[in-house]
């Protein structure tokens, strides 16, 4: 058993527990550790859920999860990747595209929405920098995401005139389906909805 600190790539991964080391890979697979990450010298950024799994390779030290990875925002954790993470690459993680391609789910601070598609560390002023894809439309499933509603309330925002929705035709079926614009969406988050006004037969 060793201590409570694991440094790889700049970054402190710490643990109330304590790691157990094969070679050059340190795991931590008890479910009531609390598990860390951020910069050396410098104030906790994420919190890994599961057994954890850090490997110190000099020439490329990664890190993996197989739980939730939880956002430390003002002392809060909030979720914002579900089902763990594979082995990742530290230094992209520190690096400015951050990691992408993770099971990133929706969240909300100070009554603004995310939708986050990477992750990445800001060494510069020690924070979370998470990025989002901006889309032109937005599907009412997108939609209901983002603001945490479920698809079947959207889609009855759209068809109530609740949010400015039109039909468009995707390609995978005959119908169209509703689309919201990027405008709109964040009209919708500033604002709320709009007064009942039916868009049936749009």
């Amino acid at each position: 058993m060793l201590s409570t600190d694991v440094i790889a790539g700049g970054l402190d991964f710490h643990t109330t527990g304590s790691w157990t080391k094969s070679g050059n890979v340190y795991t931590d697979s008890v479910a009531t550790d609390t598990i860390t990450v951020g910069y050396q010298g410098s104030s906790a950024l994420i919190q890994l859920g599961g057994t954890v799994r850090v490997d110190t390779t000099s020439t490329s030290p990664t890190f993996g999860a197989t739980g939730n990875v939880s956002a430390i925002i003002s002392g809060t954790t909030i979720p914002i990747v579900t089902g763990g993470v594979s082995s990742q690459s530290i230094s992209q993680l520190i690096g400015s595209s951050g990691l992408s391609g993770l099971n990133f789910q929706p969240f909300t601070v100070a009554g603004v929405n995310f939708n986050p598609s990477s992750i990445a560390f800001n060494k510069t002023n020690n924070l979370i920098q998470l990025q989002q894809t901006i889309r032109e439309w937005y599907s009412t499933d997108q939609v209901a995401q983002i603001v945490g509603k479920s698809e079947f309330t959207v889609r009855e925002w759209a068809r109530l005139g609740r949010i400015r929705a039109e039909k468009r035709r995707s390609g995978r079926g005959a119908h169209a389906s509703w689309a919201i614009s990027h405008a709109e969406l964040l009209r919708l988050q500033r604002e709320g909805l709009l007064p009942f006004q039916s868009n049936e037969g749009r």
